[in-house]
């Protein structure tokens, strides 16, 4: 059984040496085959339409890659979200899904979909974007002191109830895509607890 699938889209700074191994799945997905290529990763499958490379990129990119699937420029989903189709093929435990903001707020505004339709965990090196599954979730303080915001985001009708962090709620209806439960933060050295009735995306940033 596959581990984990991690689909990298974009040029980062972030360290994969855990990934890479044979436990792992490695997407890389435009830019983000170039990124693992010249940071010495390894690729188990390449994905794009390869319209933000060069000529003489993608040649590279299939020199290193044994599978390498180039999509039509017309298509029904982004890059991405093709690239995360090919990863459910693997029955993964988890899809860790890296890119950059870019000036299309479109694109950027997707992930919420796939957070969502997917149950991916996005991550660059400034956020990380998650599921929080009807119930209740703990939230612990030390997987990410380094964050400074907390927000939690709705796609329908939810009540939750935050305990733990700076700012407290009980039984709130956090309606779909309202902001009032955005921008929270950790106590220090407290865990926060999330209790929702819906799906609800957690974004957590620096």
């Amino acid at each position: 059984m596959t581990k984990n699938v991690l689909i990298v889209t974009a040029e980062t700074n972030i360290n994969y040496n855990s990934f890479n191994n044979n436990e792992n799945i490695i997407i890389g997905v435009e830019r983000g085959c170039l990124d693992l290529i010249y940071r010495d990763y390894k690729i188990d499958y390449a994905i794009g339409d390869f319209d933000k490379v060069s000529g003489e990129e993608l040649e590279l990119i299939k020199s290193k890659v044994n599978k390498v699937e180039i999509l039509n420029c017309e298509k029904d989903y982004f890059d991405g979200e093709e690239a995360i189709i090919r990863a459910l093929a693997y029955s993964p435990q988890k899809i860790i899904f890296v890119a950059n903001p870019t000036k299309r707020y479109d694109k950027n505004f997707s992930i919420f979909s796939l957070v969502f339709k997917y149950g991916i965990y996005f991550m660059n090196e400034d956020t990380n974007i998650f599921l929080i599954k009807k119930g209740t979730k703990v939230l612990n303080f030390d997987d990410y002191q380094e964050k400074t915001y907390v927000s939690f985001f709705s796609r329908v009708p939810t009540l939750i109830t935050i305990e733990g962090l700076k700012y407290t709620t009980e039984n709130f209806l956090l309606n779909q895509y309202d902001i009032t439960c955005a921008s929270n933060a950790f106590i220090p050295n407290k865990d926060g607890k999330i209790t929702v009735t819906e799906d609800i995306i957690c974004i957590m940033t620096k």
